[in-house]
């Protein structure tokens, strides 16, 4: 299994859809990523909050200003790449990635005044 990042905004009728994400670019990693990557020792001895919580369940209706805390998560994760790697075993590349993905979904969901979804 994979683990998803979706982005959802609401219509003129407060009816929430779903906004396509190019092919790929809703990757967010194998789903082993919720405990070695985003849940890992090291993201919490940084202060992650919101990331760890992959560890027990997904994160549903991330909008408004944690919107900006999800991306200075992801920013730290960057910052950290190559300690992230040594302790999740990903190489850098696929990190950055798969984080980048979320990055982008983050702006998108800005835009649209939505919300992201990582599951």
């Amino acid at each position: 299994m994979s683990l998803s990042v979706s982005v959802f905004a609401y219509d003129d009728n407060d009816e929430k859809f779903n906004i396509e994400l190019d092919n790929g670019r809703d990757l967010a990693g194998f789903e082993s990523s919720r405990y070695k990557l985003y849940g890992s020792e090291l993201a919490e001895n940084l202060g992650l909050k919101l990331l760890p919580q992959l560890k027990s369940h997904d994160l549903w209706d991330v909008g408004g200003e944690q919107l900006n805390e999800l991306e200075s998560e992801l920013k730290t994760i960057i910052e950290n790449l190559e300690a992230f790697s040594k302790e999740s075993g990903f190489e850098q590349e696929y990190i950055k990635a798969r984080v980048q993905n979320i990055l982008d979904a983050v702006q998108i969901a800005r835009e649209k005044k939505g919300i992201i979804v990582i599951w």
